[in-house]
């Protein structure tokens, strides 16, 4: 192992490809979606596109790359005839390569998922899913949900009617 951000030495040592993936996978508590990555569907054709973006991407136990995306277009396979079917976008690790599949495959990342319905003819006949996974970085917030203050003097006795929530 060798210090990331130092000049290799004299004998050419220097940080791995191993190890930045190790600094990058301490660095995340969870890979997804750094920034962009936006889908989009297309009006006229078969097609979903994906903004310029990045994601982090987990390659295995430990090891986490971050893969810059330009913006593409991927085409979906023809509608079900009955019924529907969710296709998934992700990012290949290793080769930063983006992909409709029916399940991600090891040491890749969802971006996104589009419904397909039976007879869909355009990208805006199905429904694409906005549960965007998002890459968190170690210690971050992805916000806060509720928070109380207690404004109550301490050994205060809080009446019964209030001690309850409404629903």
């Amino acid at each position: 192992m060798y210090p990331l951000g130092l000049a290799p030495d004299g004998s050419g040592n220097g940080t791995t490809p191993e190890g930045l993936q190790q600094i990058l996978a301490c660095r995340y508590s969870q890979p997804g979606t750094i920034a962009g990555l936006a889908l989009t569907a297309s009006a006229t054709l078969m097609q979903i596109s994906v903004g310029a973006g990045a994601a982090a991407v987990q390659l295995a136990s430990g090891l986490l790359v971050e893969v810059p995306v330009a913006p593409i277009n991927l085409t979906l396979a023809a509608a079900p005839t009955s019924g529907s079917r969710v296709d998934i976008i992700a990012i290949a690790g290793a080769t930063g390569q983006l992909a409709v599949v029916s399940a991600v495959p090891a040491g890749s990342q969802e971006i996104g998922r589009v419904t397909v319905p039976a007879g869909a003819t355009k990208g805006t006949d199905c429904t694409i899913s906005s549960d965007r996974i998002w890459a968190v970085l170690q210690g971050a917030s992805q916000g806060i949900i509720a928070t109380w203050t207690e404004t109550t003097a301490t050994n205060t006795q809080i009446p019964t009617s209030k001690q309850t929530l409404a629903t």
